[in-house]
């Protein structure tokens, strides 16, 4: 990889959701635009899931990073139901140390792209010690047709 590549990078929201469906309960990563409030959100997942939105609970949200050059291409295609709505993707949660700080970013983008995403973070950050400490799945709102994504 040539690590002077430029990356399509655009910081976004990732709410930790509950809902619960047939008495049982399910807990997922989604990741929407930064324009997204709790109420649009849980629009979203009504329409998406056809769970209700008033069983759509809020557990956390906090700002993400979404590497868009790093999205398998394949899970772009629209298989129905979920896929219309969302697209599954990685959460990395990066760890830099540098000198005597420690710091963190979450990072959403290909199941695959460990390694790429540790070569983007130690070409910003050259003298830190960079570490991918843990990787969950979620799922990356799709944007309108007219958008790649």
């Amino acid at each position: 990889m040539n690590r002077n590549m430029l990356v399509s990078k655009i910081l976004n929201q990732l709410y930790s959701v509950q809902f619960t469906t047939d008495c049982r309960t399910f807990n997922r990563n989604c990741i929407v635009p930064m324009s997204y409030g709790i109420d649009s959100l849980k629009s979203y997942t009504e329409k998406a899931t056809g769970i209700d939105r008033d069983a759509v609970r809020v557990i956390t949200r906090e700002q993400v990073i979404v590497f868009y050059d790093f999205i398998d291409q394949r899970l772009l295609i629209d298989n129905g139901f979920i896929d219309t709505y969302w697209i599954d993707v990685a959460i990395y949660l990066i760890e830099i140390l540098d000198e005597n700080t420690i710091s963190y970013s979450l990072v959403v983008a290909g199941i695959e792209s460990e390694e790429v995403i540790k070569a983007i973070f130690q070409n910003c950050y050259q003298d830190a010690e960079i570490n991918i400490i843990d990787y969950e799945n979620g799922w990356l709102k799709r944007a309108e047709k007219s958008r790649l994504l």
